[in-house]
């Protein structure tokens, strides 16, 4: 699978049977809060993309569709580059920079990203997003 991360990119090298993630959502108020959850090994960026679009936590909201998907991860460093086959394709601009910042914040707590290329395969554009401070 293309989108497998070393696993020693993500809480320490050896095989687990489930990792604990950050994952990042929107209060009410439309900022960006953390919540911890157990998710079975292994561990991929496509996971936790998935994991983001589609299991919210009551009282939250997210800003990815719910098709969503995720073809291709590639890490170098601190960067990451994913190509995105669905569920990218916004006419709204606010909307698609907020899922931008939903996962550069995701991908920064639990691989330490700091740069987000995304790749929208259908519309042929790539987007790029510099994670704020945690």
């Amino acid at each position: 699978n293309s989108s497998d991360v070393p696993s020693g990119l993500l809480n320490g090298a050896g095989v687990k049977q489930s990792a604990t993630v950050s994952l990042w959502f929107f209060d009410p108020q439309g900022r960006l809060v953390s919540r911890s959850v157990r998710i079975p090994a292994p561990l991929t960026i496509s996971t936790l993309v998935s994991r983001l679009a589609l299991h919210v936590p009551s009282g939250l909201s997210t800003a990815l569709s719910q098709q969503i998907a995720v073809s291709r991860a590639v890490v170098r460093g601190s960067e990451a580059s994913i190509f995105i086959t669905a569920g990218f394709q916004s006419g709204d601009s606010a909307s698609t920079r907020a899922a931008m910042q939903q996962l550069v914040a995701t991908l920064r707590d639990n691989y330490g990203i700091t740069t987000l290329n995304v790749t929208d395969v259908a519309n042929g554009r790539t987007l790029t997003i510099d994670s704020a401070a945690p």
